[in-house]
């Protein structure tokens, strides 16, 4: 049982228990009121006036002090009730609006975070194409430079074969044997009319 429960028990017990002793004694009060109106048929009007002043009074002392008593107990409890509820509604309507608060502030925070990812992603991705685009023409000019060394080897490495080439066939038709050191000016010259075309 609650708290509650257990008042409202105590206060029927008190009112019950009160108005039982006041019961008998107003029971046993108004069987001497008959028997004396019995006994005395004159005497009636005072005995009766004495008995509703006899039972006034211990109306007064005994019934109606523990029934007020309940009475008050309960419109306190009841009052105490009403402003509890008051208040919590008042904390709730305060609770309700400061988590409003709190989810807009967090809504705008989050805003700010999106935002400020899409604009760090979009800062990663130009970063990275910029850095993209500079190492491939880094590739593409290392590359050109490849292929000028190589085609610079390869028309040397011709130019050498060329120049064997026209010392051997000069010696084939000159019947002699052409020194390539002694003649070397004269072949370079040679190998760059053949590469001229």
């Amino acid at each position: 049982m609650t708290d509650i429960g257990l008042v409202a028990l105590a206060c029927g017990l008190i009112i019950g228990i009160g108005a039982l002793g006041a019961c008998i004694g107003v029971g046993i009060m108004a069987a001497k009121y008959i028997e004396s109106s019995a006994r005395q048929p004159e005497l009636m009007n005072k005995l009766q006036m004495v008995v509703l002043i006899i039972l006034g009074t211990i109306t007064m002392k005994f019934i109606w002090p523990p029934l007020i008593a309940a009475i008050d107990a309960r419109r306190s409890k009841i009052a105490e009730g009403l402003a509890s509820a008051e208040k919590s509604e008042k904390s709730l309507a305060e609770a309700k609006q400061a988590a409003a608060e709190i989810l807009k502030d967090a809504r705008a925070q989050a805003g700010k975070i999106v935002d400020q990812a899409n604009r760090r992603s979009n800062e990663l991705v130009d970063e990275a194409r910029g850095t993209a685009i500079a190492e491939g023409q880094r590739l593409v000019a290392e590359a050109r430079q490849n292929v000028a060394l190589e085609s610079t080897r390869a028309r040397e490495q011709l130019r050498r074969e060329v120049a064997t080439i026209a010392v051997a066939g000069a010696g084939k038709l000159l019947g002699r044997e052409v020194d390539a050191k002694a003649h070397a000016d004269l072949l370079d010259k040679l190998a760059l009319e053949i590469e001229r075309g």
